[in-house]
């Protein structure tokens, strides 16, 4: 299994939906592959607190528990099942930008493009590192999972 950290809040609903079936990563050292499950975590990697709870929204609640959080703390999405692997120029090849930014969970290749190099190391040459979209099936979406 490969854990796999979202941290765009503004994505949260559409994971949560299905909306955003696909994530664009630099290549790994050991290189995410078709069939292999994701374990979705939302900001995966900060400790437990309202700021990567997914129920925070709903969440009445604001009990500690021996300075570990809430005992009612859930930045867990589910399991997914990874559907392609794709270089990011053969992404944007095949499906074009704008549909690669709406399932990457952005609102239109503009707003994917800034997002990308405000989060890269060389700007608007982003696109020149190795990317590649990672196309998943989410299993909390299915019927009788509790994620």
């Amino acid at each position: 299994m490969v854990l796999m950290s979202f941290s765009e809040e503004k994505h949260v609903p559409k994971l949560k939906r299905g909306e955003k079936d696909q994530t664009t990563r630099l290549q790994r050292k050991n290189p995410v592959k078709v069939g292999h499950t994701l374990q979705c975590y939302y900001r995966g990697r900060e400790k437990k607190s309202c700021n990567n709870c997914l129920g925070r929204d709903a969440c009445t609640k604001v009990n500690y528990v021996d300075g570990k959080g809430c005992e009612y703390h859930n930045n867990f999405f589910g399991l997914a099942t990874v559907k392609a692997v794709i270089p990011i120029k053969q992404a944007l090849a095949t499906m074009g930008k704008e549909e690669f930014a709406r399932k990457d969970g952005f609102g239109s290749w503009e707003e994917a493009d800034a997002w990308f190099m405000r989060n890269s190391t060389v700007g608007p040459y982003w696109d020149t590192l190795p990317y590649v979209v990672i196309q998943f099936e989410p299993h909390w979406l299915k019927e009788g999972d509790s994620q």
